[in-house]
């Protein structure tokens, strides 16, 4: 089995936390799992405990987030006093980052070994920004997108940390907005329609994943 770490969230005063990791083994699909760990045993240390929660399973013909999962993650993440891990962005120019999602959407599923497959998913994730990820539920149906077809891009505009791409999708239109983080760059905003993607609503990338 091959485990990437994609989020922690700690909570030191208990001295428990929770690792978000995707996980492949054989050839089975990879899922998107919860690792709880605690150091409240004899040794101090802290442990693996308790079994995995699923947030994703990719062999699932569903094909989506489990939503109970989702939404505790998101209120431990939010939690006072909890450290929250989250890496985020991708390196490269926009173009760059928007054909590495896709090519790292098609790794997920097809590479041959389960480390490549987890390790693509898990920098999937990694060049989404949280709220598109998981507040509008959107992980399983962007991968799917890239999986199928790549985007291509028509036109471009930057503002700031910001740049607006008008690209198509199988001959349909689609706006999409990418921003500067540190350095990398995230994919903040998905939208349908020939509409411009600066009409949208001007909010930044949020800090961490929720």
């Amino acid at each position: 089995m091959h485990a990437e770490p994609v989020i922690e969230v700690a909570d030191s005063v208990r001295g428990r936390a929770r690792i978000v990791v995707a996980v492949a083994s054989g050839d089975k699909p990879v899922r998107l799992e919860v690792w709880d760990f605690s150091q409240n045993n004899e040794r101090g240390l802290l442990a693996r405990v308790g079994e995995p929660e699923v947030l994703l399973d990719l062999g699932d013909v569903r094909g989506r987030l489990v939503t109970k999962a989702v939404a505790t993650l998101r209120r431990e993440m939010a939690s006072p006093g909890t450290e929250v891990v989250v890496p985020r962005g991708l390196p490269g120019a926009p173009e760059e980052v928007l054909a590495e999602l896709a090519r790292l959407a098609t790794a997920s599923t097809a590479a041959p070994d389960a480390a490549t497959r987890a390790r693509s998913l898990a920098l999937f994730i990694r060049g989404i920004d949280g709220h598109l990820l998981w507040a509008e539920g959107r992980l399983p149906e962007i991968l799917r997108r890239l999986q199928n077809a790549p985007w291509t891009i028509e036109s471009q505009s930057q503002s700031g940390l910001r740049r607006s791409i008008s690209a198509s999708e199988e001959g349909r239109p689609v706006q999409l907005l990418l921003a500067r983080s540190h350095g990398s760059w995230v994919l903040f905003l998905v939208t349908d329609g020939p509409q411009s993607a600066a009409d949208a609503p001007a909010a930044e990338p949020s800090p961490t994943a929720p």
